[in-house]
C-alpha cells in the first residue's frame, strides 16, 4: 500500500468507518509472515565479498539468521550440508554471474536433489531471457541489483515464506511453518 503523506484527508475517520474497512481481513493462521518472533535462515551465495556483507546487515538487521557462500559450488554443497542435517535454509540468494559455479547451475544442482528451499536469483542483468533462464533452472523468483530487502519481505508474503520461531517453548521450531495470508481493504482514496 502506497500513501502519500502530502495528502490530508477531509475528515478523520471515525471508529464505524475503520470496522467498516477492516471486514475483509482474510486470516489463515495464526502467525505473521515478518513478526519479530519469525526468524529466516537464509544463505547469501555472491562472488563480491562487499555483496555479501551488505545482504548479510541487510538480514542481521531485520532479526534473520545467515551465512555466506563465495560461489555456486560452495553454496550447494552448504544447502546439502545443512539439509542432512535437518536445518534446511528458509531462502537461498544466488547471485547470477559467479566463478566456479554460477547461480542458475546452481538453482539447477539444488533442484535435481530434491530440495525444495526458497531460490533467489540476484542479478544486475534484468534482460526478459535472463530472468527466465534462471527461473527455468529452479530459482522461485529473480530480484535486481541493487538489492532491496522490502522486495524481499514482499516475496517472501507472496510465496508464505516463513522461518522458525525464536520460542523456546515451541518444540516445532525449527521446523518451516506457513504464515497466514492477510488482506486489508483500504479506505477509499489512500490507495
Amino acid at each position: 500500500m502506497t500513501i502519500p503523506l502530502y495528502h490530508v484527508p477531509d475528515r478523520l475517520p471515525t471508529e464505524v468507518d475503520q470496522f467498516e474497512h477492516t471486514q475483509r481481513i482474510v486470516h489463515t493462521g495464526d502467525a505473521e509472515v515478518f513478526s519479530k518472533d519469525n526468524i529466516l535462515r537464509v544463505l547469501v551465495v555472491d562472488d563480491a565479498t562487499s555483496n555479501r556483507k551488505l545482504l548479510g546487515r541487510l538480514l542481521k538487521n531485520r532479526g534473520h539468521d545467515h551465512d555466506e557462500a563465495e560461489n555456486g559450488k560452495v553454496g550447494l554443497e552448504m544447502v546439502i550440508a545443512a539439509e542432512s542435517k535437518g536445518l534446511p535454509y528458509d531462502i537461498v540468494l544466488l547471485d547470477y554471474e559467479m566463478p566456479v559455479m554460477n547461480g542458475p547451475s546452481a538453482a539447477k544442482e539444488i533442484r535435481s536433489r530434491g530440495i525444495d528451499v526458497f531460490i533467489v536469483g540476484i542479478t544486475g542483468n534484468m534482460m526478459a531471457e535472463d530472468v527466465a533462464f534462471f527461473r527455468q533452472c529452479g530459482a522461485n523468483a529473480v530480484l535486481p541489483k541493487p538489492f532491496k530487502m522490502a522486495s524481499l519481505e514482499e516475496l517472501c508474503m507472496e510465496y508464505q515464506v516463513t522461518g522458525r520461531e525464536k520460542s523456546a517453548n515451541n518444540p516445532d521450531s525449527s521446523k518451516n511453518k506457513r504464515s497466514p495470508v492477510v488482506i486489508f481493504d483500504t479506505p477509499q482514496g489512500l490507495s
